[in-house]
């Protein structure tokens, strides 16, 4: 499944038109519009199997079977048409993609040792010599 970045892109017009916007509100979301969100109770994490809360800013992994609950149909204010849908998640699955120091640290430590290994294969080395 391809996963598509749900923040607004501005047109070109808007972006120019945004920019006074943008100097006065520091961190306000550019186009008006926020992506999706989802709320999740207690209780429904709970059912995904999470202990813990994640923390603000983690990053998660979800896939989701939704039911379309409504549909709307309209014209934008350029006479273009709209739609838009509310969506009821019937099955979710989650994972918690949250690194600790220690992982971050390793992490980072095997992509500076990755990167040394490609620049001595690069160079034309070989273990086998």
């Amino acid at each position: 499944m391809k996963l598509t970045d749900m923040t607004h892109t501005e047109s070109k017009a808007e972006a120019k038109g945004n920019e006074k916007d943008r100097a006065h509100k520091p961190g306000a979301v550019v186009g008006g519009e926020s992506p999706p969100s989802v709320y999740l109770s207690h209780h429904h994490m709970g059912k995904l199997g999470a202990k813990k809360p994640p923390k603000v800013g983690d990053k998660l992994h979800l896939e989701a079977i939704a039911h379309v609950e409504s549909v709307s149909a309209n014209r934008g204010e350029d006479g273009k048409p709209q739609h838009s849908v509310t969506l009821h998640l019937h099955h979710v699955g989650y994972e918690h993609h949250a690194e600790t120091a220690q992982e971050k640290q390793a992490n980072a430590s095997k992509g500076g040792k990755e990167a040394i290994d490609n620049a001595l294969g690069d160079l034309g080395t070989s273990d086998e010599e």
